[in-house]
């Protein structure tokens, strides 16, 4: 666990240290390739922080980004697709962002892309499939994929169900105190009666 979160602050403090940055001097070290002022821009950019919101310019920073290897810009263009923020929701193209930040390790990217199997959104639904991945998600700690994993657990279906399963997953997401998970959670609990 310390590996881990060693590994995540220092895959996140460049990114964290450049966003402090004032913009200009921000797109001055994008320009000149720095990785991490790249997706840092992009994220400039899409949130409108020291300059004007520009999803064009977003999801282009965030794409030069993901191309120096920034496994993050893969995650945030998926979530960009996906969420419909930038005008226009494409599920199926936010799928393959996040499959690529998935199959690099990226919880978050985890989590959606089964999701989006589980829901069906942009690719054919896929009840196994989506476990698949939410459990890799849930492995990593990630706290939505618990209430995920509490829902497909209930419901039953290609993964049987399992209300002992269901529970734990769900009390280990309202148990996580990430807003995000016990709003997710809550929502499962009522459509499943857990």
């Amino acid at each position: 666990m310390r590996k881990f979160l060693l590994l995540l602050v220092l895959v996140l403090l460049p990114a964290a240290a450049m966003a402090e940055r004032p913009f200009a001097e921000l797109l001055t070290a994008a320009e000149g390739g720095e990785r991490a002022a790249m997706l840092a821009t992009g994220i400039a950019y899409y949130q409108g922080k020291g300059v004007d919101q520009d999803c064009y310019e977003a999801r282009s920073w965030l794409k030069r980004a993901a191309g120096a290897g920034e496994i993050e810009a893969y995650y945030l263009i998926g979530t960009l697709d996906d969420d419909g923020s930038c005008g226009i929701g494409r599920a199926e193209r936010a799928m393959e962002y996040y499959r690529l930040a998935a199959e690099m390790g990226h919880s978050g990217a985890q989590y959606r892309l089964g999701e989006l199997y589980r829901t069906g959104r942009g690719v054919e639904q896929d009840t196994v499939t989506a476990f698949k991945w939410l459990e890799a998600a849930a492995a990593q700690k990630e706290p939505r994929a618990f209430c995920s994993l509490a829902r497909i657990y209930a419901k039953g279906g290609e993964v049987k169900a399992s209300r002992q399963k269901a529970l734990r997953w769900l009390r280990r997401g309202l148990e996580s105190h990430n807003p995000d998970a016990v709003e997710l959670c809550r929502m499962v609990k009522e459509e499943t009666g857990l």
